[in-house]
Formats: C-alpha cells, sequence, structure tokens
C-alpha cells in the first residue's frame, strides 16, 4: 500500500511523517489513499464488484454502473495497478481481493450506497451466479438482500422449475433463513411443508399446511408463486389423505387437484397421479390405476422425467402381488435410469427389483440387487435408503442370519433417530420387534407390546412392520387379553382397507386373523382367512408374504381345500417355512422311502396296476401306500397330491 501510494506523491518524506504510529490505522490511512486517488469511474467499479467473494470478467460487467464496461480491460487495469486482485486458477478467469483489502472496499461500499441499492447490487450477483450454475452462491447473495427476499425467490420456485435443484440442497437453505421469515411467504411455507414431509414430522406437515391454506386465502401474491404454492397445498393435502389412509378421500382430492393444476406444474401432476394411482389400487381398481398411469405418462414433456411413473407402475404390481409383472416393471426401471444417465443404482430403483426376487424367495439375486448400491448414493437418508435398509434386514433373516438381521434394523433405527425422523423411527423400531418375536424372544417386546397405541393403526403398505409386529407380539403371548387387543386391532384394520382391498393390504391381515382364529379354535374362521389370502397370493406367485408367518401357519395351510394352483403354492410356501430346500417336509408326517416311490410313480401318471406292476407289489398295497400319501399331505386326489408335493419340493 505504501509503495503504490508513494509512487504517485511528490514528498514522499512529507508523506512517511504524517503516517499514524498504531497498525491498524496505518493500514486505514493507507487504503483510503489509494482509493482516493483512483479514477471515479474505477473506485466506482472496484466497490461495487468488492460485493462478491470471488469475480471475473463478466461478473464484473454485471456489477458495474457503467455501461458497456469491457470486463477483461478491467481486470487487467487491476493487475496493472497491483490492487490485490489474486488469481484463483491458471486460466485466469477468476479472481478475489486480498481478505482486508476486501473488508475495506465493502466498508466502503456500504457507506456510498443505500440499503436498497446495495440489496440490489446483491441481486444481480444473486442473478448471475444462478445463470451460471453456482447456486450456494446465488443464494448467498440472496440472503444479503432486504428480507432476504431473493433467497425466499429461491425456495419458492415452482418445483417443475427446479430441476437442477435438490431436497437435500433446499432443506440447507430454509434453515440458513432467519427464524420465521420462511412463513412469510406461500411458496417458502410450502417447503417447509415438505421438509417436514421428508423428515416424517406429519404433525408438523398438517400445521404448515393449514398455514399455508390461511397465507393462500389472503390472495395478492405473484401469480407464479401462488400457482405453484396452491399446487403444492393439494399434493400436501394429499399426502396427509395418504397417512392417515383415506384412499376414498385421496381419490376425490386427487380428482379436484388434476383438473385445476396446470400442466405446467409437471412435476406436482406426477406426484399426484402416482398418489392416486396407488389409491385406485388399494381400493381394488387396479384397471382404473393402469388408465391413471397411461394418462400421466402421455402428459410428459420430458422423457426424462418418467422415472416416478416407473416407480408408480412397479408400486401398482407389488400392490397386486404380482412378482413376474413386478419383476419385468421394476428391470424395465434399472433400464430406464440406465438409458437416462441417472444414478441407476439409486436404493429406491434397487428396493423395488430386489422386492420381487424377496416375494419369490430368490434370496440370493435380492441379496445381490441390494447390496449393489450404497444406501447413501441417494443423496443421504430418505424413504428409499429406509425400504433399502429394512429389505436388506428381511433377507437377512430370511437366510437365517437372524443376530445380523436384527443388528442391521438396530443401526437403522440409530440412523432414523439420528435424522429425528418419528414416523420412521416407530416402524424401525417395530420391525426389530418382529424379528424377536420370530426369533422366540417375545419377553424383548413386553414394554413395547404394552405401550402401544391401538387407536392408531395402519395397513401393510402404509406401515410395514409397525401394527403387523403388534399382532405378530399378541399371537406370541396368546393370553385371552393380547387375543382381544389382536381382535379389536384387526377389525380395525378391516375397516381400513374397506369392502375392496388390494391383494397385498389384505393377504397379511387375513393371515393373521386367521392365526388368531387358530389361537382361539375357531378352525372354520382359520381356514376361510387363510384360504382367501392363498388365493389371493398364489396367482401372482407372491410366497413371502404368507411364508414370513412361519411354522404357526402349517396346520391350517394342511387343512385348506385347495385346486392344483393353490396346493402347489402351499406346498412352495411349507417348504420355505422348513428351510430344507432339499427335501423340505417340516410340517408333514415324513414320507417313508416305498410312498416317495410310489408318489414318483403317481408324477408320471402310472396307474396303480402299473405301480404294483413295477415295484412288485400289490394293488392293495399300492392302495394302503397312496391313502397314507394323501393323508399327510391334506389331500383327497392324486393331481392334488402331486402339485403340492412339487410344491413342497418333494418331487424333483
Amino acid at each position: 500500500l505504501l509503495l503504490l501510494r508513494l509512487r504517485e506523491v511528490s514528498d514522499p518524506e512529507g508523506m512517511i511523517e504524517r503516517l499514524p504510529s498504531i497498525a491498524n490505522e496505518v493500514r486505514d490511512y493507507l487504503v483510503a489513499e489509494v482509493l482516493d486517488n483512483l479514477p471515479p469511474e474505477r473506485l466506482a467499479t472496484l466497490l461495487r464488484v468488492a460485493v462478491a467473494d470471488r469475480f471475473c470478467a463478466p461478473l464484473c460487467e454485471v456489477l458495474s454502473d457503467q455501461d458497456g464496461l469491457d470486463g477483461q480491460a478491467f481486470l487487467r487495469w487491476l493487475a496493472e495497478s497491483g490492487l490485490f486482485a489474486v488469481p484463483l486458477d491458471p486460466e485466469g478467469r477468476w479472481f478475489r481481493f486480498h481478505h482486508y483489502f476486501h473488508e475495506v472496499l465493502v466498508r466502503r461500499l456500504k457507506q456510498e450506497l443505500s440499503e436498497e441499492a446495495l440489496g440490489d447490487l446483491h441481486r444481480h450477483a444473486s442473478h448471475w451466479f444462478e445463470k451460471e450454475g453456482f447456486l450456494e452462491e446465488a443464494f448467498h447473495h440472496g440472503l444479503k438482500t432486504p428480507n432476504c427476499s431473493r433467497a425466499l425467490d429461491m425456495i419458492a420456485l415452482p418445483l417443475n422449475q427446479q430441476a437442477s435443484f435438490d431436497f437435500h440442497q433446499i432443506s440447507t437453505w430454509l434453515r440458513r433463513l432467519p427464524e420465521g421469515i420462511a412463513e412469510s411467504r406461500p411458496g417458502t411455507l410450502a417447503q417447509l411443508a415438505w421438509q417436514a414431509v421428508r423428515d416424517g414430522q406429519i404433525t408438523e406437515m398438517e400445521s404448515r399446511l393449514e398455514q399455508l391454506e390461511a397465507l393462500l386465502a389472503q390472495r395478492g401474491w405473484d401469480p407464479r408463486e401462488d400457482s405453484s404454492a396452491r399446487a403444492d397445498a393439494y399434493a400436501l393435502r394429499i399426502e396427509v389423505h395418504f397417512y392417515h389412509d383415506r384412499q376414498k378421500d385421496l381419490i376425490r382430492c386427487a380428482g379436484q387437484a388434476l383438473a385445476e393444476i396446470g400442466r405446467d406444474h409437471e412435476m406436482i401432476r406426477k406426484s399426484i397421479f402416482m398418489a392416486y394411482a396407488i389409491a385406485l389400487c388399494r381400493t381394488g381398481q387396479p384397471a382404473e390405476a393402469r388408465i391413471a398411469l397411461q394418462e400421466a405418462i402421455a402428459e410428459l414433456k420430458d422423457p426424462g422425467g418418467a422415472a416416478l411413473l416407473y416407480s408408480t407402475e412397479c408400486q401398482i404390481e407389488a400392490l397386486s402381488l404380482n412378482v413376474p409383472g413386478l419383476k419385468r416393471a421394476a428391470d424395465r426401471y434399472v433400464s430406464f435410469q440406465e438409458e437416462q444417465r441417472n444414478v441407476s443404482d439409486h436404493p429406491w430403483t434397487r428396493y423395488l427389483a430386489a422386492l420381487a426376487r424377496y416375494q419369490a424367495n430368490e434370496l440370493h439375486e435380492a441379496e445381490e440387487i441390494l447390496s449393489g448400491v450404497n444406501p447413501e448414493s441417494g443423496g443421504g437418508y430418505d424413504a428409499a435408503y429406509f425400504r433399502h435398509a429394512s429389505l436388506t434386514a428381511s433377507v437377512l433373516f430370511a437366510q437365517g442370519h437372524h443376530q445380523e438381521a436384527i443388528a442391521a434394523v438396530e443401526a437403522l433405527h440409530f440412523r432414523v433417530l439420528e435424522q429425528s425422523n418419528s414416523r420412521d423411527a416407530v416402524v424401525a423400531e417395530a420391525l426389530g420387534m418382529g424379528f424377536a418375536i420370530r426369533c422366540g424372544e417375545a419377553s424383548r417386546c413386553t414394554a413395547w407390546f404394552e405401550g402401544f397405541d391401538t387407536n392408531h393403526v395402519g395397513v401393510p403398505f402404509l406401515y410395514p412392520g409397525r401394527t403387523l409386529s403388534f399382532l405378530r407380539a399378541a399371537l406370541a403371548f396368546n393370553t385371552p387379553e393380547a387375543r382381544a387387543k389382536a381382535g379389536n386391532v384387526l377389525t380395525r384394520l378391516f375397516e381400513k382397507v374397506g369392502d375392496t382391498p388390494c391383494p397385498a393390504d389384505e393377504v397379511e391381515i387375513r393371515v393373521l386373523r386367521a392365526l388368531l382364529h387358530e389361537a382361539e379354535g375357531r378352525k372354520a374362521e382359520a381356514e376361510a382367512d387363510l384360504g382367501r389370502a392363498v388365493g389371493l397370493a398364489a396367482p401372482g406367485g407372491a410366497l413371502r408374504v404368507v411364508a414370513d408367518y412361519g411354522p404357526a401357519l402349517g396346520p391350517v395351510l394342511q387343512r385348506l381345500k385347495l385346486d392344483e394352483q393353490g396346493l402347489a403354492y402351499v406346498g412352495r410356501v411349507m417348504a420355505i417355512i422348513g428351510g430344507d430346500h432339499e427335501r423340505p417336509q417340516p410340517l408333514i408326517e415324513a414320507l417313508s422311502k416305498r410312498e416317495f416311490e410310489i408318489l414318483d410313480l403317481l408324477a408320471q401318471r402310472c396307474s396303480n396296476k402299473d405301480i404294483a406292476a413295477r415295484l412288485f407289489i400289490s394293488v392293495d398295497t399300492v392302495k394302503r401306500h397312496t391313502a397314507n400319501i394323501y393323508g399327510k399331505l391334506g389331500v383327497n386326489r392324486r393331481a392334488d397330491a402331486v402339485a403340492k408335493a412339487t410344491g413342497l419340493g418333494l418331487l424333483q
């Protein structure tokens, strides 16, 4: 600084004598001497450029108040003048000022510009940084505009215009806003509500939604923000209906929303179509759900935005317990992500593909799919992370790695608590309790069971593990009081799913009610419920949805009167429950060597006379062995015996 000034003055000795004696005052004095002797137009640009922590030629042109400023020429002048511009890259594109010089420039700028003019300067910088893709710097400058208005604009943009934004970034920005300011505008208030959804804070989300609806009633908002926030309000109301399992209300609300929300709000419309299609499926209208999905696909402007709809297709197949359909849909989803060069191994994509394999009891394939992705690859904790981690634990348990599965759920529960996600924390804890019960450790669940709120129950799709774990615990305790609680909860579940539930919602509820009936000696009712569950699960080959309820199902499964498809399905379920995949027969009386020989010949459609001739025994002996086989398999006909034995793996 001294050298810069001395080369400009005629009396260097006199200037040195006039220097203050304190170091800080020396610096301030010298900076003032240097700045005051700059050409006015250069000084004005220098001060305005100092509003940015780093700068380049195009940004200098935007920030300058001079028309036609040549940014490159200005940078050359800075270098020639020695005004402490530090290069930040080898190409000489980006620069910053020395931190002390920068502080002095900013102080001088605040002295010379009004608060409004300074805010406008930050607004220009924010717009330029956003246009160039430097969103963090754009938001940083937005926070320095009056009332953070520019920062609020960035958060309040319609979702369909935020292609380069992500929700984790928006969450960070919301936390950086001064307290209470986000509630002042509908767009940012909507984002606070969505943040509550992502955090599993449903009560807070409902409160934010009420605030949003009251704010929108005031009118007079910017038309674009108003339109976007109203679309958000519809989508959030649909989230409320989904959480409380009000499917009919959801369908009505979604229909109204799709009629009123313009097609320029593509992302919101896609999410509403998704919820609408799933609700239709869950109320026994799968054909209508697929029609809604096709309508959504027909609306797409950008093929790359179809990921949500592929995900919905997978969920419709999962709700229908159509395992082959889920496999095809999930594989299409993975292929689509790869074609779009998105994160093809995102936890949600892999979760859906692995779910199909899990339900088909293809555990090794499910494990490989799940292990091929880091759950964090989706950008941190979210619903995809939770589902991926939950299914990973379920696969471990099904493979017999019980302690590893319990440890995995405990780790998940800890992670959820770190995120303060109360919704997922409840589910993770319940999943761990379910594993403990299946390991015969129901005593570990006593306090949890006694503290369970039976007034707040959810169907399986909505709360995977929570209510079902409670019912497992009630059946494990098997006291009159526990069974009475289970009966009340099951009654409420059937009221929730209505008269035409989807298979995924109905099957597990019926399996559990069958077990309750069996425990209370109502065998006919147990057979009716389990028979209905098998009839729903068998066509699509969903095995684990029934098999995961274990050996207690064996006696009821044995008594069911089914067609060949049902018997083959029951055989496969019983084989899974037994766990011996070479010759599993844990739930039936063991067949003798001779009975196996006769069973093999029955499968070859040999007559009693042919069997007798091949085995060198009498026809009456064949009939006696055949009757024993029927009794052990719980069937009355040859075809049924062959179907069930095939499912059990007794026949190769």
